[in-house]
């Protein structure tokens, strides 16, 4: 369980990243400028990278963990259900690229779906956190 949380800690950190850059310019302009910014790669490439791979590590744990019965509480079954869920996102973004009218850009939803995914997680975490005071 460890390692699924530790996992879930710096992939909620990398889509608050990535959070950092998109929301603000999607409130303001509408759209995100892609490149153009010394704060582009720290704040959407690398989180997102990092926070793919991490993803994929953190969703095949919470498999593992659900079928052995590890998951005992909502928080726990909430992180893990946020990282399958993130990862099956990445799966649709990346399979997008066999449609007939794909142009590469689809690639730009990967943080995205990290962003939307990550919600359940931190979500999951702030539970199981919260449960463990009371």
């Amino acid at each position: 369980m460890r390692f699924l949380v530790g996992c879930s800690y710096v992939s909620v950190l990398c889509a608050l990243l990535i959070g950092v850059w998109v929301l603000p310019q999607l409130l303001t302009k509408g759209y995100i400028d892609v490149g153009g910014s010394p704060a582009f790669e720290p704040l959407f490439i690398y989180p997102g990278l990092v926070g793919f791979v991490v993803c994929i590590m953190a969703a095949v744990t919470s498999l593992i963990m659900y079928g052995r019965r590890r998951l005992t509480s909502v928080g726990q079954r909430l992180i893990a259900a946020g990282q399958v869920f993130t990862v099956t996102l990445f799966a649709a973004c990346i399979a997008s690229l066999w449609l007939p009218s794909a142009t590469g850009w689809e690639l730009l939803a990967l943080p995205g779906a990290l962003l939307i995914g990550q919600t359940a997680v931190g979500a999951g975490l702030v539970f199981s956190r919260s449960l463990r005071r009371t």
